[in-house]
């Protein structure tokens, strides 16, 4: 009988950090932050602990790390959706709302861990700017949607901030699967949908009818 292959991956440049990333995301998603150790991950991923330490000094640094490759892959997504609708705001916002809800269903472990409370406050200084060029993205759509009469003529940061707190509301619901039932179509037109509200609120009021 032959015996079976136990012989260690290889690691293309690159291949490695990113599967430690992946790796170390899913750990404190099924496990919490304790449950992280640099030496299980190693094993876990069939490497000497010496390859590991390469590329991150200690835990911190892995955290951190796994942090902003979430961003960073939220930031590629909503870039890529930004240069093909671009010149379209209402269009463009709509592609930027369910690209955010498809990262976080297609990157739960990612998504879970950018945005969890402790992490967040522990690492604010080393994520602002990742963090600002995500938000930035937002925005600008928001500056240009006021300066073509499209929103009322309000701060784009509470417009932005208004919007980014509605839409990531929504996509917790629906990790949560609070919206399975509600979503009779698609994932896309639900969110359209909802979001129409949101666009109704932000439209000048010589536009609309008025409420009291």
């Amino acid at each position: 009988m032959n015996k079976q292959n136990t012989k260690k991956p290889t690691y293309h440049h690159g291949d490695l950090y990113n599967a430690l990333l992946t790796e170390a995301a899913d750990v404190i998603k099924q496990h919490g932050l304790d449950a992280l150790s640099l030496r299980k991950l190693a094993k876990k991923c069939q490497v000497s602990s010496a390859a590991l330490y390469r590329h991150f000094t200690d835990k911190n640094a892995l955290v951190l790390a796994v942090i902003k490759r979430g961003y960073e892959l939220l930031q590629q997504n909503l870039n890529s959706i930004i240069k093909t609708r671009g010149d379209d705001t209402i269009a463009c916002l709509k592609g930027l709302e369910n690209s955010y809800i498809k990262f976080a269903q297609q990157h739960q472990n990612f998504f879970y861990i950018m945005y969890n409370n402790s992490l967040a406050t522990k690492y604010a200084e080393q994520l602002n700017d990742i963090t600002n060029e995500v938000y930035e993205l937002v925005k600008q759509q928001i500056i240009k949607g006021i300066k073509n009469k499209i929103f009322r003529n309000d701060d784009p940061d509470i417009i932005t901030f208004s919007m980014w707190a509605y839409l990531h509301g929504i996509t917790m619901l629906m990790l949560q699967g609070k919206a399975k039932n509600l979503i009779t179509t698609t994932t896309k037109s639900f969110v359209d949908h909802l979001m129409e509200y949101l666009y109704t609120g932000i439209t000048p009021t010589n536009q609309g009818e008025k409420h009291d």
